[in-house]
């Protein structure tokens, strides 16, 4: 049982070509190019993503059924809704609504001190309030990918199914990590026990990629106006997922990352209770961990960007004190 990803790069020249021909679409104006999927304008409300793998066909339909499940009147945020989910040669070919705003990352660079400081606010704001997103419907998987029910929700706790596939991602990288940190064993299996003996907490939807990429804003970065690319990360637990994800993905290859999550990280606990800090702390380490080899593409660990900045979160001391 882990969490897997699509992967955009596994796309066939031959076969993008030819679904964008059928749209009318120019490969040069690819609104984003991201690991997971290609993503184009077919006009102002709709948008056209093109997938690798056509075996995923059932994992999209899930997704549109989620989304249609959310009552838009009642949800804080808007999402998006899939209007079509088709194959196309070696692709899962989906339509979508386009909401209205830019990706908060897009706008970043360009705003100024006292703007930014607002926008993260906002971020903060959006991301701690996800939790209020009703749910129609009991979820019988904790992910909602999972062809397996391994995390069947009738046979074990959020927190046992969440710590059991921690246990098991610890133990595929722990030889990289031991390397890097002696106390990386002990801690990681304090940090599996902590989460498995937690007090369970309300189900909720969890993004699982929650990241000033998948959130827009408006031009002047003063109002939120939808989240987008729930997927292969998305599930159904504790909020505070998010939460962690939002603090430790954000800016997370600046050159001066460091700085401002330290900066951040206040803002984030001045957010949550004082009784949900070690959780969260334990989030953001569990989540480092478990995607520390989500993009490796050679085996090589430390050349890698991602797994680079997963074990920058793992080798912070306070974090693991606040924790644990």
């Amino acid at each position: 049982m882990e969490i897997n990803r699509a992967d955009s790069q596994a796309i066939l020249a031959v076969d993008r070509n030819r679904v964008l021909a059928e749209f009318g679409i120019a490969h040069s104006v690819a609104l984003a190019i991201g690991s997971e999927a290609e993503v184009y304008a077919i006009d102002h409300t709709t948008v056209l993503k093109l997938y690798a793998n056509p075996v995923r066909l059932r994992y999209f339909e899930t997704l549109r059924d989620l989304y249609a499940s959310v009552d838009a009147q009642a949800s804080l945020i808007r999402l998006p809704q899939i209007l079509e989910v088709t194959c196309r040669d070696n692709l899962v070919v989906v339509l979508e609504t386009r909401l209205a705003g830019e990706p908060f990352e897009a706008i970043l660079p360009n705003l100024s001190d006292a703007a930014l400081v607002q926008a993260e606010a906002l971020y903060l704001d959006t991301v701690c309030g996800l939790h209020r997103i009703p749910l129609a419907y009991q979820p019988q998987t904790y992910l909602l990918f999972d062809d397996s029910r391994q995390s069947a929700v009738a046979t074990q706790s959020f927190e046992a199914f969440y710590a059991t596939l921690l246990k098991k991602k610890v133990a595929s990288v722990s030889s990289i990590f031991n390397t890097l940190d002696p106390q990386f064993a002990s801690r990681a299996a304090a940090l599996v026990a902590a989460i498995r003996t937690a007090s369970p907490a309300a189900v909720s939807l969890v993004h699982g990629d929650f990241f000033p990429g998948n959130l827009l804003m408006n031009s002047a970065a003063d109002r939120v106006t939808g989240l987008i690319d729930f997927g292969s990360f998305t599930l159904f637990g504790n909020y505070l997922l998010d939460v962690a994800g939002a603090f430790s993905f954000y800016r997370m290859y600046h050159p001066n990352r460091r700085a401002i999550r330290a900066s951040l990280l206040s803002r984030v606990l001045d957010r949550i209770s004082q009784a949900a800090a070690p959780t969260f702390f334990q989030f953001v380490l569990a989540n480092a961990i478990l995607t520390s080899d989500l993009y490796l593409t050679d085996g090589n660990h430390l050349a890698d960007g991602h797994f680079g900045w997963a074990a920058e979160i793992v080798a912070q001391d306070t974090y693991w004190q606040a924790a644990l």
